[in-house]
């Protein structure tokens, strides 16, 4: 599905499918698609995980590609009953209160205003688009390797990827405006 609009000059893949998202999670994903259209004049994809609570915002940097993984914005939506879950059955390596302490949040706080959860952003940027090498740490051998950066907020994680990350080669001829 596209929603191209001719003024638009992108556009964004897979927006037919937020309508199944966390309700938050849409909003921010249609949002952090529109920034990284805006800012590099290129297509962009979004695509949900199938927990449906998270996803991405990933510019199409190789058309003949079906999964984009080279240049996005992740979006996350973090319930607080299920990281209480998950530490406790051990899947988190961490103690939730830990987690929450990492995330920056205050589970007790998100409560008393009749929140479950909260968002989280990062920037994420694979190996062949890194700009500042040191970014890589030298794992330069997998081309699926990445770097993902927490970010407080989509502008943000979009500023990182336009300080941190070229577009690839084969989508030089998309290149930013």
């Amino acid at each position: 599905m596209s929603d191209r609009a001719d003024e638009k000059g992108y556009a964004i893949i897979g927006a037919d499918k937020l309508a199944s998202a966390h309700p938050e999670i849409a909003l921010q994903l249609k949002t952090a698609a529109d920034m990284l259209g805006e800012a590099y004049g290129i297509d962009v994809s979004v695509r949900l995980n199938g927990d449906r609570t998270s996803g991405g915002a990933w510019l199409v940097t190789d058309p003949e590609s079906p999964l984009e993984v080279d240049m996005g914005i992740i979006v996350k939506w973090n319930s607080v009953r299920q990281i209480r879950e998950d530490a406790e059955t051990g899947f988190l390596e961490i103690t939730a209160e830990e987690r929450f302490a990492e995330d920056g949040v205050d589970p007790a706080a998100l409560a008393a205003n009749g929140y479950d959860g909260y968002l989280t952003y990062h920037a994420h940027v694979g190996l062949r688009s890194i700009r500042v090498l040191s970014l890589g740490d030298g794992a330069v051998k997998d081309p699926f390797q990445y770097v993902r950066v927490r970010c407080p907020s989509i502008g943000e994680a979009l500023e990182f990827v336009r300080e941190c990350a070229v577009v690839p080669v084969p989508a030089s001829g998309l290149a930013p405006r």
